[in-house]
């Protein structure tokens, strides 16, 4: 394998040979407006705490409610994760990664009640439920499996505590990989053909 002389930067790689990330965002405003949606959708979730036990409809809204909340959660958290380790030393999207994990912990947050209140459901309700809505047919899957998980369910106020401490947790793994990937410099060396090359991450086992 060929390697070149030096460590190219980001601008140096052929457009083709970079993800394409415009395919999610145009540019980074319209990333900060979906988050800015998604922080809005994400607060005014608590509303649906305590209302899946009415109905059959209103347990399909709940379950509806938080897959396009965790949709729209992948795509921000996408976006800024990829744009920020395409350059771990570039500050904008240092910020925007850490926007992203906050946004991820509120979402596991006001979304910590579905589990423990479904499975406060009597089942034969939620039977009864599942056979007159043929819209809540898609979540079928999901609710028999949460039936099975029930004794490994926690309660409501310990799921809480789990998607809080989220954040707080990934605070070591973070500063390690900016770290690990924009300051750690592991000198030159010279290659099997005599030249003097960047020892990286990527070279590491060319080399």
């Amino acid at each position: 394998m060929n390697l070149e002389n030096d460590v190219r930067t980001r601008d140096e790689i052929l457009e083709k040979d970079k993800w394409k990330l415009e395919d999610m965002y145009c540019d980074d405003a319209a990333w900060e407006a979906d988050y800015q949606k998604i922080t809005s959708l994400a607060e005014a979730f608590y509303g649906c705490k305590g209302t899946m036990e009415n109905s059959s409809a209103a347990l399909y809204e709940v379950l509806k409610k938080q897959d396009e909340l965790n949709c729209s959660l992948e795509s921000v958290y996408v976006y800024a994760n990829q744009k920020y380790h395409e350059d771990t030393a570039n500050g904008v999207y240092q910020q925007m990664a850490g926007k992203a994990q906050r946004v991820l912990t509120l979402v596991g947050d006001v979304t910590s009640f579905v589990e423990p209140e479904l499975l406060s459901i009597p089942e034969e309700k939620l039977m009864e439920y599942l056979e007159e809505n043929k819209e809540l047919q898609l979540y079928k899957r999901y609710i028999l499996e949460k039936l099975k998980d029930k004794k490994h369910i926690l309660s409501e106020e310990m799921e809480a505590v789990l998607a809080k401490v989220s954040e707080i947790a990934k605070g070591p793994e973070n500063i390690f990989s900016m770290f690990n990937n924009a300051d750690v410099d592991f000198g030159k060396i010279t290659d099997a053909e005599g030249r003097l090359v960047s020892l990286t991450h990527g070279s590491y086992v060319s080399l």
